[in-house]
């Protein structure tokens, strides 16, 4: 088979024959495009104690809205609302308790950002040293 270099212009229907068409190339396609899915479009790992951002992906910023309550604002927004975030909190290295990490109940997520809340296992809201958020999702 040989090898058809595409014009400046682009191509037109009539140009590439279906024969021309690589056996493989509907299947890569389809396999790159699987990989895009599974890569997390936003992620980050913040301390809500300092508070300061030890390392991001797509995140312009973070707001401290008050104790164990931040808001995470996303670079290039996603494509809607509907996207997954995942997440973990850890203990300080001095406390007993337990930190969870949860989409704050007062705000849906937003195209453009997403409020977390942070609390010790018995629901008081506490700024974790170690909190991490992946979002997955289509970017705009």
């Amino acid at each position: 088979m040989s090898k058809t270099t595409i014009p400046t212009g682009g191509i037109t229907d009539a140009t590439i024959a279906t024969g021309d068409i690589a056996a493989d190339a509907v299947t890569n396609t389809i396999i790159a495009d699987s990989l895009v899915q599974g890569i997390a479009a936003v992620w980050i790992k913040q301390d809500f104690n300092a508070p300061a951002t030890d390392d991001s992906l797509n995140v312009s910023g973070t707001t401290d809205n008050a104790l164990g309550d931040f808001t995470v604002t996303i670079n290039t927004d996603m494509g809607n609302a509907n996207y997954a975030i995942t997440g973990m909190a850890s203990r300080n290295a001095n406390s007993l308790n337990y930190h969870v990490v949860m989409i704050h109940d007062s705000a849906d997520p937003a195209a453009g950002s997403y409020r977390l809340r942070c609390s010790d296992v018995s629901g008081n809201d506490k700024d974790a040293q170690h909190v991490s958020t992946a979002v997955h999702g289509d970017l705009a």
